[in-house]
């Protein structure tokens, strides 16, 4: 038996003794979804800045030292706490619709950051197996990734 013959004898019993196993995924891991999260920092913050700037326009002329309307500082909750403060429907429902648009901006943006693929992968072992043929020898090239 040539040396090529052996050569290829070793290369098929190790392709096909081989099993398939797992290993960490090539390359960097993918990032988040950097469209997502852009948007839902955009609608969190043009939500949050309308509420800001309605909080500070509630300062009294006086003394501007006191505002009805201070709770709409706080994200996502001061516009649920204004509503203890009695408003009418039309304020009731702008708080909450206001309350809404903020966490659902943040959730974007959060979802926006988590990473989509996994950073393990399962890998199947793969074979090839292609003819030889020459004027001096015929024979089959078996290869494969482990």
């Amino acid at each position: 038996m040539s040396s090529i013959e052996k050569l290829l004898a070793a290369a098929a019993i190790a392709a096909l003794s081989s099993r398939a196993s797992v290993a960490r995924a090539d390359g960097p891991e993918r990032a988040g979804r950097p469209p997502l999260a852009a948007a839902g920092a955009t609608i969190f913050s043009l939500a949050y800045i309308a509420s800001a700037v309605y909080a500070a326009d509630g300062y009294s002329a006086v003394d501007a030292t006191e505002s009805d309307r201070a709770r709409l500082f706080i994200p996502w909750g001061g516009p649920i706490a204004m509503l203890w403060k009695h408003p009418t429907a039309i304020e009731a429902g702008m708080y909450i619709a206001d309350s809404v648009v903020q966490l659902g901006g943040a959730a974007m943006f959060v979802a926006g950051l988590i990473p989509t693929s996994d950073a393990w992968k399962y890998e199947r072992s793969s074979i090839v197996v292609a003819p030889i043929v020459s004027p001096h020898t015929a024979g089959a090239f078996v290869g494969g990734t482990f």
